[in-house]
């Protein structure tokens, strides 16, 4: 992507952050164009370590259940999914985004690069996560999102987490500070630290805000880029 597009469509993410912040929206807290519940268990299994403490290749498979229809979106066909062939079909995949989770321990923007989606280790990792529908979340779906993964260690050892809705859907929405952070993230790759800040405390207080132009003249002069050239 050239850097242009690139800083506009990352500043751009200024706006949903606006929309998402200001009238009580969920955003996603993953690149992951599934968003759905067993991308949430990240933080489940990071909370008993598994993440953190335990290398990819010890591990021998995982396992996600969940509803039939998410299992048609985003599981098949297998070989494209396990071995993506754009950023867009990985973030539509189920195995690779699970994938990357364990390996890189997020799912945001750069997990999903281009060459972050030809990492044969990540590759390899997803050719271990197999995915099936399970019948109780079939009559759970739509209503709720649940699923369930287990993670089996070479050793023998299994850890499991479920859950009922995806992060960041209506069900379990993120909250403030997790979409601060999100935007943070993003808009810092092409924002300075203190363009970010103030742009977080004018949406904040948007209810005060006269007009945009204030918002944009941030944007606009806390730009790492050509954007900084932008005239309002």
């Amino acid at each position: 992507m050239k850097q242009p597009h690139r800083e506009k469509w990352l500043v751009g993410s200024a706006i949903l952050f606006l929309g998402a912040l200001a009238c009580g929206g969920t955003g996603a807290p993953m690149a992951a164009g599934t968003g759905i519940a067993p991308i949430k268990l990240a933080p489940e299994l990071k909370a008993i370590d598994v993440c953190a403490a335990i290398p990819p290749d010890q591990i021998e498979a995982v396992t996600v259940k969940t509803s039939e229809n998410l299992i048609r979106q985003f599981t098949t066909p297998v070989e494209l999914k396990t071995r993506p062939k754009t950023s867009v079909d990985a973030q539509f995949s189920l195995p690779y985004s699970v994938a990357t989770l364990l390996y890189f321990k997020r799912a945001l923007t750069d997990e999903y690069s281009e060459k972050a989606i030809h990492n044969a280790k990540v590759l390899d990792l997803a050719t271990r996560v197999h995915c099936m529908s399970d019948p109780e979340m079939n009559r759970r779906w739509p209503k709720e999102e649940p699923s369930e993964v287990t993670l089996r260690l070479k050793d023998g050892t299994e850890y499991k987490a479920a859950v009922s809705h995806a992060k960041g859907s209506l069900g379990d929405p993120m909250t403030e500070d997790e979409l601060k952070d999100k935007f943070r993230f993003l808009a810092g790759m092409v924002l300075k630290e203190t363009a970010v800040e103030r742009i977080i405390d004018i949406v904040t207080d948007l209810e005060n805000l006269p007009n945009v132009k204030s918002l944009i003249r941030v944007i606009s002069a806390g730009s790492r880029g050509k954007m900084s050239r932008l005239k309002i």
